[in-house]
């Protein structure tokens, strides 16, 4: 139990952010990192489908970036409410996406009809749920100079709902496997976090884009290995302060079919060594939070009182979450009832075993094949 606690810091030690931008009240007209040379055209692209809710506040936040964007492009992938009016009211072009081809999903679709409205020399993709902070821009364009080649930022979990922080362990092995804020991350590799990618034009377009993903499930990891296997650079941060999102505001049945939808195709992408290392400290969770609470259970029914191994598992286990949580999201006392979220991410994980089986799952209205190579 000792070892796999170890191991916990090992896998999510720290999750590096970006680095401080231009200054507020400053332009992109001059970039000291490209010598002076004139700055290059920003484009952000949006995918959105039945976004009413949420693309308001994305909308207005890139209103006020202190560095702003060229233009904003949304993709209205075949919404059914108010979303394409809502973004034509906010000032921005508005793209309807085409009828979906066969072999595409929806939001790769939406985000390749999006890039091709788009005239920057720089693609920004922002999923319609995140909420980027005034200097976010402008400190995404310092870090994507410094490091070129395709950068993503995984935004900070904004929940308002109880239920919204039963996402914890996803959150959690979502970093974990990235191998983003492991101490040793020179050994493993980085993943792609699709809610926010910025990218050179040339460079997207010379690895074929989404156009090259059509068929995945999960995106962001295919564009992450298109780049690096043409030998661009590929990196990740994370967003505390600078990038949030709320993910599935509608609801517990938007949290199970969204992580359900990723669970297998997440997994896959992992190197099996490193998914070793990952499983051994889940069992250590699993265990700790098995035995702490029936120790309990059982000394308030009567019986023995839980023995301080049993207490320390669990207070180890908990005291370790609390600190891996607290940079990921406002989870707040999730860590101290821990067993809660364990258990519902156990529950997707059966419900993916049988989407695997049977071949797709339901997103947004839409059928989504569990993996890549499907219909959607």
């Amino acid at each position: 139990m000792l070892a796999r606690w170890l191991l916990g810091w090992l896998l999510l030690w720290r999750v590096p952010g970006l680095s401080p931008g231009p200054s507020p009240g400053s332009t992109t007209a001059e970039s000291p990192e490209r010598g002076g040379r004139s700055a290059q055209r920003v484009s952000v692209v949006v995918p959105a489908r039945n976004e009413e809710l949420l693309l308001p506040g994305l909308l207005a936040a890139l209103a006020h970036q202190d560095v702003p964007a060229d233009e904003v492009v949304v993709v209205d992938d075949h919404s059914t409410d108010g979303t394409a009016r809502l973004a034509r009211s906010a000032g921005v072009t508005v793209v309807d996406a085409p009828d979906l081809p066969n072999g595409w999903t929806g939001k790769n679709w939406a985000a390749w009809r999006g890039a091709l409205a788009t005239d920057g020399d720089v693609l920004v993709f922002l999923d319609a749920d995140t909420l980027p902070a005034s200097d976010f821009l402008g400190r995404l364009g310092s870090e994507h100079r410094r490091r070129d080649g395709l950068l993503s930022v995984q935004p900070y979990h904004r929940m308002q709902r109880r239920d919204e922080r039963l996402a914890a362990f996803f959150n959690v092995l979502a970093v974990m496997g990235s191998g983003l804020a492991t101490p040793w991350h020179h050994i493993t590799r980085h993943d792609v976090f699709g809610p926010a990618m910025v990218t050179g034009r040339s460079e997207y377009f010379a690895v074929g884009g989404h156009e090259a993903v059509r068929a995945e499930v999960v995106e962001d990891r295919a564009l992450g290995r298109l780049y690096a296997a043409a030998g661009h650079p590929v990196s990740a941060l994370g967003g505390r302060e600078a990038l949030s999102f709320r993910m599935y505001p509608k609801g517990a049945r938007a949290l199970v079919e969204g992580f359900t939808r990723n669970f297998f195709a997440g997994a896959s992408g992992t190197p099996l060594w490193w998914l070793l290392v990952i499983v051994a400290w889940v069992s250590g969770v699993m265990v700790a939070g098995w035995v702490g609470p029936i120790g309990v259970l059982d000394w308030v029914v009567g019986g023995a009182s839980p023995t301080w191994l049993e207490l320390a598992y669990y207070l180890a286990f908990a005291g370790q979450l609390g600190v891996m949580l607290r940079p990921l999201g406002n989870f707040r006392w999730t860590w101290m009832v821990f067993p809660v979220p364990l258990a519902f991410f156990l529950l997707v994980f059966v419900l993916s075993v049988v989407a695997a089986v049977r071949g797709s799952v339901t997103w947004k209205g839409r059928r989504v094949p569990s993996r890549a190579g499907g219909s959607s």
